[in-house]
């Protein structure tokens, strides 16, 4: 984060002093306070309730707006990292799906999907 930071204040003093470096100067001006966007509010990663996200209704389980037949899911990952629940497919054939959730939430999720996807290993 600290390196983007710092190339994009390099482009924007690059653009002040060399008029051939104008355009480099633009782009270090533009992502300076996209970078400092991120820095302030996070990473794009949210804590949410898996629950809201996670479904299994009709034997398919929808994980967001992405749905998969659960007769498919032979694997689901669900740990938690830096206090933080991690749900991923990582198996699915078509990218891997993920979600962060709010770590209080694991044991509950784990739950479910061992009683909604009995054949699935849960991967911890």
């Amino acid at each position: 984060m600290w390196v983007l930071a710092l190339l994009a204040i390099t482009l924007l003093v690059a653009g002040f002093v060399r008029d051939d470096y104008r355009l480099w100067g633009a782009a270090g001006l533009i992502n300076v306070p996209l970078l400092w966007h991120r820095y302030r509010y996070g990473m794009g990663e949210q804590l949410v309730n898996p629950f809201e996200h996670i479904k299994v209704e009709e034997e398919l389980l929808s994980v967001g707006e992405a749905l998969f037949p659960v007769h498919e899911i032979r694997k689901v990952v669900i740990d938690t990292c830096d206090d933080k629940g991690l749900f991923q497919l990582p198996y699915n054939g078509g990218g891997q799906v993920s979600l962060v959730f709010d770590s209080h939430y694991v044991d509950d999720l784990k739950t479910y999907i061992k009683r909604t996807i009995p054949d699935a290993q849960i991967i911890t």
